[in-house]
């Protein structure tokens, strides 16, 4: 949408769209932005003259600092993004004492295989990853207990909430599971645009081949019990053993799973594939008022910084608001980028 819709549109409105640069400083006379400071590459550095400025760069999320120290998570929350929202506009808003708000707030988007090595994305449309994180296959955490009905994976807030409530989770299962998943349907069918999928082909294949490859984030064995000892997890058989109760009699008396999603694991080899949670970004970071305007510590405007999207999204959240609505995040980075612009069309 960007490229072929509103790019042209900023160009045909007398719009100079420049990339490659980076603005390391907001320069400020009495209280007002002034100018910012460019650099790009080995050139020289520039100035640009502006009494308006609107920070738009899309949160924190791929800054590890920033989500070490302001988030609450244990799990690690692995970036389904470009890479490139690295906190920078925040940071140039603080040094010219804007306030921070809401930081900590981040729109999860269920689970995903923890492999620390890959972008999360390519994870996106795996078989593995769907079988795992997205059917509402067993879930137990690092003591080997059950700690939800894992049919949530259905709701992205939803089951992303129920990961990071966690240190560790595993999604079990069996290669009589896998088999029938490979051969559909599957409980959930998914759709990624090109029709509904209701098998995972190759799902077997694909699970072995990544098992022989010794990833950390897999683990194999013949028996319930090995798995435990490979995982350390002194629940994981009991659990186990009461889960197959509920398959058999296709009733979950723990968590009350719909039937459809309880796969009895009676034959192995078993698998433990660890799961952690994704997102899409953060939210928050600067206090705004209603004209989009960055506030300072004293909450008072500062005259002519602007932000917009996830860098002032804190003004649609309180503390336990969850981004289960599709488009929240979306919707308010249009609205609130049209709304600044508005603001400040008088300025220049």
């Amino acid at each position: 949408m960007i490229q072929q819709i509103l790019l042209p549109l900023a160009k045909q409105g007398g719009a100079e769209v420049v990339t490659g640069y980076s603005v390391d400083r907001l320069n400020m006379t009495k209280d007002a932005i002034t100018s910012i400071h460019l650099q790009k590459g080995r050139q020289q550095p520039h100035t640009i003259s502006t009494n308006a400025v609107i920070i738009a760069s899309g949160g924190y999320l791929n800054n590890e600092w920033m989500i070490d120290h302001h988030t609450p998570f244990q799990m690690p929350i692995l970036p389904i993004n470009s890479g490139h929202n690295t906190g920078d506009g925040l940071q140039l808003a603080y040094d010219v004492g804007a306030q921070k708000s809401k930081l900590g707030v981040i729109m999860l988007c269920g689970g995903t295989i923890k492999d620390l090595s890959q972008p999360a994305y390519k994870y996106r449309d795996d078989s593995v990853c769907i079988a795992a994180a997205k059917q509402g296959m067993l879930w137990v955490n690092e003591r080997g207990n059950r700690f939800v009905d894992e049919s949530i994976a259905e709701n992205l807030s939803l089951a992303g909430n129920a990961l990071v409530s966690q240190n560790r989770v595993f999604s079990i299962l069996d290669q009589t599971t896998l088999n029938q998943l490979s051969a559909g349907p599957i409980p959930r069918p998914m759709n990624f645009g090109a029709g509904a999928l209701t098998q995972l082909s190759g799902l077997t294949d694909e699970v072995a081949k990544m098992a022989a490859s010794n990833q950390p984030y897999i683990h194999t064995a013949e028996s319930i019990t090995e798995l435990a000892e490979q995982l350390d997890t002194p629940k994981l058989v009991e659990t186990v053993t009461r889960y197959r109760q509920f398959c058999q009699h296709q009733a979950d008396d723990d968590f009350g799973k719909p039937a459809k999603y309880l796969y009895d694991l009676s034959k192995g080899p078993y698998y433990a594939i660890e799961l952690a949670a994704g997102a899409f970004c953060t939210v928050g970071g600067l206090k705004v008022d209603r004209g989009n305007a960055v506030l300072n510590h004293k909450g008072q405007p500062i005259s002519g910084l602007y932000a917009v999207g996830n860098d002032a999204a804190g003004v649609l959240v309180g503390d336990t608001y969850g981004f289960n609505v599709p488009g929240t995040e979306a919707g308010y980075a249009v609205y609130s980028g049209r709304h600044a612009v508005d603001s400040i069309a008088d300025l220049i």
